[in-house]
């Protein structure tokens, strides 16, 4: 016994799916190319330094944080 009915179209309900994730996507806060290629710039100049040793990149609700740790 099939749950999908025949007259359902499957890809109907994934693109149901595709809209929602889209929308949740728009309301999220982020980085910009330009704001994380000049921070990743920095970065690199630091590990090469040895100052910085990795990175951490959190995207909470009202703002994105790049935190970096030292040796």
């Amino acid at each position: 016994m099939s749950l999908i009915s025949e007259d359902t179209d499957p890809s109907e309900a994934r693109a149901a799916a595709r809209q929602a994730a889209a929308g949740a996507l728009s309301n999220r806060v982020t980085f910009n190319r330009l704001e994380l290629n000049g921070i990743l710039n920095l970065y690199g100049r630091m590990v090469a330094d040895g100052e910085w040793r990795d990175y951490a990149i959190d995207f909470l609700r009202e703002r994105a944080v790049f935190s970096i740790f030292r040796r």
